[in-house]
Parts: C-alpha cells; structure tokens; sequence
C-alpha cells in the first residue's frame, strides 16, 4: 500500500481560488482541496492528473513551408502558414534567411565534359512583424 503525505498549503480560504507559491521547479504535484463548515470538514477532492511545475510557455512550432509565390530580377515574395501550436505566447515575427548560391562552369579535358561547382554563402536576415 502507497501512502500519500499531503503538505498543508493554507488552513483556511475564503474563495474558490488561490494561487500556490513555493513549488520545486520540474517536480510532479497532485492538490486536493476539502469544503468546510460550521459543522465540520468535507471529503477531499484530488486534481485529477499531476501537474509539473514549470514556465507554462515555451518555443513555437516551426511554420509552414515557406514558398515562394512572386519574383523578378531583385525580389522575391514569400509565404507561409502560422505555426500550429505558439508556444502559450503570440508570435511575434519571423527570422527569414537565405543563402547565396554561385555556380561555375568548368570545361574539363578535350571530351567537353562540364562540371557545376557550387559556392554557398550564408546570410541571415531577421524582420520582425
């Protein structure tokens, strides 16, 4: 038989809320909360599921894939789907990046086989909505 030790929080709330401090960061808790009365003190309820104490918040999904839906000579328009899930918090922009790519022919011997080397530079931008 496991024996579960609940630790007193407070003796006595007016409301039907109240804001716990204190907790172990990553550690797993279960409450449970009695009514009372003049007549004596209720069954207690529990939560029905541990709740870990952390930062309710975290990194977004990646968004869609980006595509690219316009362009001419020195321009490029792109597009994409909102994150699915946020992280708990607004997005609030995108980091958008390229990288640069060259490319070279080059004749190799007398049998006119061609080559393509690449060479790739990165470059990151970052726009904010």
């Amino acid at each position: 038989m496991i024996f579960q030790v609940y630790i007193k929080v407070s003796s006595f709330v007016r409301s039907c809320h109240y804001d716990v401090i204190g907790l172990e960061p990553n550690k797993s808790y279960h409450f449970r909360v009695r009514a009372e009365n003049q007549y004596g003190v209720s069954d207690p309820l529990e939560t029905d599921n541990p709740i870990v104490a952390k930062f309710p918040f975290t990194v977004p999904d990646p968004p869609g894939q980006p595509r690219v839906v316009d362009w001419d000579a020195g321009n490029v328009t792109l597009t994409w789907e909102r994150p699915r899930l946020d992280g708990g918090s607004k997005i609030q922009g995108y980091k958008i990046e390229y990288r640069y790519v060259r490319m070279w022919l080059l004749r190799i011997g007398k049998n006119g086989v061609f080559i393509i080397v690449r060479k790739i530079m990165s470059v990151i931008l970052q726009r904010c909505c």
